[in-house]
């Protein structure tokens, strides 16, 4: 049997160690950035391996039992929940891309509507339009925007304040 290399790089106080495809980092203030091919890249959006561990998507069973329970628009609900989530952080996390194709995945895994009815109210969603199409800077500009409306908006006020 063929014994595979060890490649160690040695920067000061720190080691690059090389073997078997795989990189170890050892040493003080070590942040590895790993180079993730392109199909790694899209795998953490749309299939990540850690939701991927049994024989039917974790996605797929969150759905299931969703529109079970609530109805045939409670998947769009939590799709959009989610686009949100993605959009109103991406800015303060590590990989904004990343968050920005997230929030576009669950647009078009949920179908998630331009608009929605809340408290009587309509609210046109811009943002997901942009996202469908690919625009999404664009979106999270528009997203910022509409935060801003909603949060002069009651609807994101408790009851009784």
């Amino acid at each position: 049997m063929m014994e595979i290399p060890k490649i160690t790089l040695e920067l000061g106080d720190s080691k690059i160690i090389i073997q078997e495809g795989m990189v170890n980092l050892e040493g003080n203030n070590i942040k590895f950035n790993g180079g993730l091919s392109a199909k790694e890249k899209y795998d953490m959006v749309d299939h990540p391996k850690h939701y991927n561990q049994h024989e039917v998507e974790t996605i797929d069973i969150i759905e299931s039992i969703l529109n079970n329970l609530y109805g045939e628009k409670a998947f769009e609900a939590y799709c959009l929940g989610n686009v949100i989530k993605y959009l109103d952080r991406c800015e303060f996390k590590e990989n904004k891309e990343q968050d920005l194709e997230k929030a576009k995945w669950y647009t078009l895994k949920g179908k998630v509507a331009g608009y929605h009815t809340v408290n009587q109210t309509l609210l046109l969603l811009p943002f997901l339009s942009e996202i469908k199409n690919g625009e999404l800077e664009e979106a999270l500009e528009d997203w910022k925007e509409t935060r801003k409306n909603l949060e002069k908006m009651s609807i994101l006020k408790e009851e009784g304040e």
